[in-house]
């Protein structure tokens, strides 16, 4: 039948940012692994001293270990094949899903840690992935004619490149780490998506497609809130994964399935669990979306970056984790 069946790579590599380098100096002349991490997938993520995140599959029972079957043959393309790119693609998918929140985790610790906005901030599409392998356990290699492509850009970069620490790097990895073992306690949400949205808002936001990022702010937000409920114990019969003093009545599961970004903003905010404040951006990120979607009317970059700010806050409450920081910057000229 002309069937080939060949074993799919396990593994890639990202250059997240056109700005930040990893560890405490650059070698000149070749790649070097700063750190590595085992996560609690299986997955291996890798920090590379010029910027580069890789990471290897191979051990994540889910994303590694695929096979791709080939039609070498003539006339219709049988269905294996199709169903096999399909899947390669969804696998693909997920595992630069994975990439992006490593590396959201990681610059956003970074940021909090230094007291910054990040910088530069990529969101690499799958065809922007590099092949890689290790010559040496302390050396890096970029395989085939990408790395031609590859040293081209990173040589671009002239002055502007910034290090992130060492100890930064590791705190990321060890952020990721925790998310991802707490996914089978999360009932309404799940925080690998939060922070892959709350990143691509982010990138949005930076290059001034504020609406775009509202509303991916707000998905973010209404997600989270829904949340909140369920982890603070609110809904009947569901042990609380936060602590929390309690002042409501506990609501049944319909209920809280039902409760839209408003009605989730109103009940936290009698619950003790928003403070005033938050309760205040979170309804004028609302406000704000809602002209989006019932007039047309664009929001403006200052108001994302105002919405970034409340899902920063809800984020920290919703994942208990609050040494991290997804926000960047944006430029005008007049």
């Amino acid at each position: 039948m002309g069937l080939r069946r060949t074993p799919f790579p396990d593994r890639f590599a990202i250059l997240p940012s056109d700005r930040y380098c990893f560890g405490e100096n650059l070698s000149n002349g070749r790649f070097n692994v700063v750190t590595r991490s085992r996560l609690p997938n299986g997955a291996e993520a890798l920090a590379i001293d010029v910027g580069l995140l890789a990471f290897d599959f191979s051990h994540d029972p889910e994303l590694g270990g695929i096979t791709k079957v080939q039609f070498d043959g003539s006339g219709e393309v049988p269905e294996e094949v199709m169903d096999s790119t399909a899947n390669i693609i969804r696998i693909q998918s997920a595992r630069m899903r994975l990439a992006t929140f490593v590396t959201a985790c990681v610059y956003g610790t970074h940021a909090h840690l230094s007291n910054s906005s990040i910088y530069d901030a990529l969101f690499p599409g799958l065809d922007e992935i590099f092949d890689w392998c290790l010559p040496r356990p302390d050396l890096f290699g970029i395989q085939g004619h990408a790395a031609a492509e590859l040293l081209s850009r990173i040589s671009g970069r002239g002055a502007s490149r910034a290090l992130i620490p060492t100890s930064h790097v590791l705190d990321g990895f060890g952020l990721a780490s925790r998310l991802l073992s707490a996914r089978h306690s999360y009932q309404a949400a799940d925080p690998v998506s939060l922070i892959v949205m709350t990143y691509q808002a982010m990138i949005l936001h930076n290059r001034q497609h504020a609406g775009a990022s509202i509303a991916l702010q707000a998905v973010v937000a209404e997600a989270a809130l829904q949340e909140l409920v369920y982890a603070y114990g609110l809904v009947k019969d569901i042990p609380a994964r936060l602590s929390h003093a309690m002042r409501a009545t506990p609501i049944s599961r319909s209920v809280a399935k039902s409760m839209k970004l408003n009605a989730s903003i109103n009940f936290l905010k009698e619950a003790g669990v928003l403070e005033a404040f938050l309760a205040q951006r979170l309804d004028s990120l609302r406000v704000t979306r809602n002209v989006l979607m019932h007039e047309g009317k664009d929001a403006t970059p200052q108001q994302s970056g105002e919405g970034l700010t409340a899902v920063r806050d809800i984020l920290h409450k919703c994942t208990d984790e609050r040494n991290f920081e997804l926000n960047m910057g944006w430029s005008y000229r007049i």
